[in-house]
């Protein structure tokens, strides 16, 4: 381990690679979070929800990103992805949870794309900066093509960006 008078004490792992004790200990496997005592039938099995929406989804998501993030994190989940519809709007508020209470957190959105054989409900997850940026890349691209408080995406859309 390796103190520096600008940051964290730091850990070499691997190739060297400086990491800090938190992020060291997110790359070795454990086990599964032991649930809140509160809800005593909740499992102990690694769990992670991967298709939550938050009050940012207008009129379908009733919490806030926060919350979710605390309830998943009570109930012993090791993973939550936010996925609102077309936006990640929520997701700094849900960052900032999750790395308070250290659990890993998604970012993702979801779409719901016209088709010949009717809408395609689409949940796109981004598990790193790279998805991040295309997931970014396609809210954005969706938004600008349609009024205020819809958004407009094609299959052709995700072939040429994903």
């Amino acid at each position: 381990m390796a103190t520096s008078p600008d940051g964290p004490a730091r850990t070499q792992i691997g190739d060297g690679a400086g990491l800090s004790k938190r992020d060291a200990a997110r790359a070795s496997p454990t086990p599964a979070r032991a649930p809140d005592s509160t809800y005593p039938h909740a499992s102990t099995f690694a769990f992670a929800e991967l298709h939550a929406i938050t009050n940012f989804s207008f009129l379908r998501g009733a919490s806030h990103p926060e919350e979710l993030v605390r309830t998943a994190h009570t109930l012993g989940y090791r993973a939550i992805a936010i996925t609102d519809e077309c936006s990640v709007a929520g997701v700094v508020k849900a960052h900032m949870a999750a790395r308070d209470l250290d659990i890993k957190l998604i970012i993702g959105a979801e779409f719901h794309i016209p088709s010949d054989s009717g809408a395609i409900h689409l949940v796109l997850l981004s598990p790193d900066r790279r998805a991040y940026g295309q997931l970014s890349e396609l809210v954005t691209l969706a938004r600008r093509r349609a009024p205020k408080g819809d958004y407009s995406l094609g299959l052709d859309d995700l072939r040429q960006r994903v």
